[in-house]
């Protein structure tokens, strides 16, 4: 270390110990005179003391320490553009830099709100040196969504930090202006709700509607099956649950001139007939054994059809009854979906459906 002695300034120089021909710092390198000082002394010998050297001058004293770190960081502020709920934007960076003289030690990085943070600082940062910060953005909300960038560090002023913001793109389905959530009818009546599919935050995306919760018996459609919305006006979709009234299934059994108890005795005078036509038969020559076992085939067939005869009763009408809509409250659900490739984004309503 030495004192270069001119009229004016004077320069401190500081070599390396172990080679003099290798200078270290000068008070003439910084910019805009910030190390310069006075004019020096004739043999003046710099004193160190505390971390700090100690010049003296004609009209003073040059105090010479360490500088310590300065962190930057740019931009201030990032504001991000509109990104739909359940999904996350593309990257921005916020770059950190040392602007000290020294290093600056990293205690710790953090975002809050809907925002993430991933760093290249790690611990310390030399310096002039810098790092990048990247910030994703991800809404859990539609309408305006804020948060901060904080970086803990050991300069003055610590925490530093950046201000965060973007827009979250949601929609939500409610029931529609002087209607009803709710819906009473009678089995064989059908009720209608009338929706509103609203967008938020600017929403302009199509979404996929359907129902679901139905009775059964009962069936549950929309007028349409899709909308898309235009970032500011809401749709409107109507909703229509149809119900079954009890009833009959119409039809006819065969009708038959005599009751199901005479077909029944003939049947068996029958039956006893062919089985003694059979005996008779199967006494006699092959020719006869063969025409008995032909005349038996027709008569079992003719035995048949005079007992379904019987089972029929003769003259009967109608068929089982046809299944209503139950009477009960039911729960319908109106669901919602918006695909956004490995996501999706869900919102969805609750009907309530009354039959009597």
């Amino acid at each position: 270390m030495g004192i270069t002695e001119n009229t004016d300034p004077a320069v401190l120089h500081a070599y390396d110990a172990a080679d003099l021909s290798r200078e270290l710092y000068n008070s003439s390198q910084a910019p805009n005179a910030r190390d310069q000082f006075g004019s020096g002394n004739k043999f003046i010998t710099p004193t160190i003391a505390n971390g700090k050297v100690y010049v003296g001058t004609t009209n003073g004293v040059g105090v010479f320490g360490l500088l310590q770190s300065v962190p930057e960081l740019s931009p201030s502020g990032l504001a991000f553009d509109p990104e739909v709920v359940s999904a996350t934007s593309a990257a921005q960076q916020v770059t950190l830099t040392n602007g000290g003289g020294s290093a600056l030690t990293i205690s710790s990085v953090m975002t809050s709100g809907d925002f993430t943070q991933t760093n290249t600082c790690g611990t310390s940062i030399s310096a002039a040196a810098s790092c990048t910060i990247s910030i994703t953005f991800a809404p859990t909300q539609g309408g305006s969504r804020t948060g901060t960038l904080t970086v803990s560090d050991s300069a003055l002023g610590s925490p530093h930090t950046v201000a965060l913001s973007g827009t979250g793109q949601d929609f939500s389905i409610g029931v529609a202006a002087g209607s009803s959530a709710l819906a009473t009818v009678t089995a064989g009546q059908s009720a209608s709700y009338k929706l509103g599919i609203t967008p938020v935050g600017g929403f302009n995306q199509a979404v996929t509607l359907t129902c679901s919760g139905a009775p059964s018996e009962a069936t549950c459609s929309l007028s349409v099956g899709s909308v898309t919305l235009n970032g500011s006006t809401a749709s409107s979709v109507s909703v229509m649950v149809t119900t079954t009234a009890p009833g009959t299934v119409t039809g006819t059994k065969p009708v038959l001139p005599l009751s199901g108890k005479t077909y029944c005795v003939s049947g068996l005078l029958a039956l006893a007939s062919l089985l003694a036509m059979l005996a008779r038969f199967a006494l006699g020559r092959r020719r006869r054994v063969f025409l008995g076992a032909a005349a038996f085939s027709f008569g079992l067939s003719v035995v048949f059809v005079l007992f379904v005869a019987a089972c029929g009763g003769g003259n009967v009408r109608g068929g089982p009854s046809n299944p209503a809509t139950a009477a009960g409250t039911y729960t319908l659900t109106v669901n919602g979906n918006v695909s956004l490739g490995s996501s999706s984004l869900t919102r969805n309503l609750s009907l309530t459906l009354q039959v009597n």
